[in-house]
């Protein structure tokens, strides 16, 4: 705060603590490169954005995974979900609920492992491997 030249009466009024400031980060970064993007971007560039955003901003990332301050993983994969439930028109069945999360959650974990991990790989291969893995997996849609 004091680099921030922020009062700690002012901090608070905005955050209830580090973590919920971790939290918005988080969220912000995700909501701006996946939510905000859905009219704008065909979901294969919104995962190349997403790619970019993890590997520009991989130091703060790597640091909020190793003060396990949020679920990285979870946040990520339930962004990816929605992004995912347009492209597949969204279909409420119960096995593609299931499928989806579960496609999603696998590439959050991969992401947060390859790009963000320790000897990470070119962002735009693991992009790559998720974009078709969602090809092979939900029916063709443009969104």
């Amino acid at each position: 705060m004091r680099m921030a030249k922020m009062r700690r009466q002012t901090f608070y009024e905005y955050f209830e603590d580090k973590y919920a400031v971790a939290e918005w980060v988080v969220e912000d970064v995700l909501s701006a490169a996946i939510d905000q993007n859905f009219d704008y971007l065909r979901w294969e560039d919104i995962f190349d954005l997403v790619g970019y955003e993890l590997d520009a901003k991989q130091a703060i990332f790597r640091q909020l995974a190793d003060q396990r301050a949020v679920d990285f993983v979870g946040r990520l994969a339930v962004h990816l979900e929605r992004l995912v439930m347009r492209i597949d028109g969204g279909d409420d069945q119960s096995e593609s609920i299931a499928a989806r999360h579960m496609l999603c959650l696998g590439i959050a974990a991969d992401w947060d492992r390859r790009i963000l991990g320790v000897g990470a790989v070119d962002y735009e291969v693991v992009v790559g491997d998720g974009v078709r893995a969602v090809e092979g997996t939900t029916p063709k849609k443009r969104v």
